[in-house]
């Protein structure tokens, strides 16, 4: 079903989440750049990724010698971070100017599911745009999460403190709050959790 007539910031909103979904399929997704700058790095699994930091585009070995040579890796959670607080922009702008998104935010019930492949995956949604984009939008945040649990030490020993404190302070939550009704990871892990125990 299509959005009713939408303002030019809400359409410019929708269209460039709709194209960072896009970009997390087969026939959607774009080359790795030499120097990612907000680029979603994460959009696609990578037949390679670097033995330090997890991601694709670059090797710093299992071990860098030192923080120099590990300067892509910084590069790489650099551009995963401003991606993110670009997806936050334009949620922001959904979420004050259109009230289907509003809506669908509302009725969302995000699950721990969602970061889940195959037969373990929550379903996918039909319906209005908004709901579809923002599941898609869930599924990654979700994903990405979890992906920042395994490599947090990492993080926190390349990228500059006050930038991870923005992002988790300010980003993190502001994610969590649209795409996952205010709940974070743990919170999803543990209801699923007492869900499989039929608690």
């Amino acid at each position: 079903m299509s959005s009713p007539q939408n303002t030019p910031e809400v359409q410019r909103a929708l269209l460039a989440l709709s194209t960072i979904i896009r970009e997390t399929t087969l026939f959607g997704a774009r080359p790795i750049p030499p120097n990612p700058t907000r680029f979603n790095l994460l959009a696609r699994p990578a037949p390679s990724v670097c033995g330090f930091c997890s991601l694709p585009g670059h090797y710093s070995g299992h071990s860098p010698a030192t923080l120099t040579s590990a300067l892509p890796c910084r590069a790489a959670f650099t551009s995963l971070f401003d991606f993110w607080t670009d997806v936050l922009a334009h949620l922001r702008v959904l979420h004050a100017g259109s009230p289907r998104f509003r809506v669908a935010v509302d009725n969302f019930a995000p699950v721990w599911a969602l970061g889940e492949e195959g037969e373990r995956a929550a379903p996918l949604p039909g319906g209005d745009v908004e709901v579809v984009l923002l599941d898609a939008l869930a599924r990654a945040w979700v994903k990405f999460g979890k992906f920042l649990g395994r490599v947090r030490a990492r993080i926190f020993a390349l990228v500059p403190i006050e930038e991870c404190e923005v992002f988790e302070d300010e980003v993190r939550g502001g994610l969590n709050e649209l795409l996952l009704n205010g709940l974070c990871l743990k919170d999803l892990f543990e209801r699923s959790v007492a869900g499989e125990r039929g608690e």
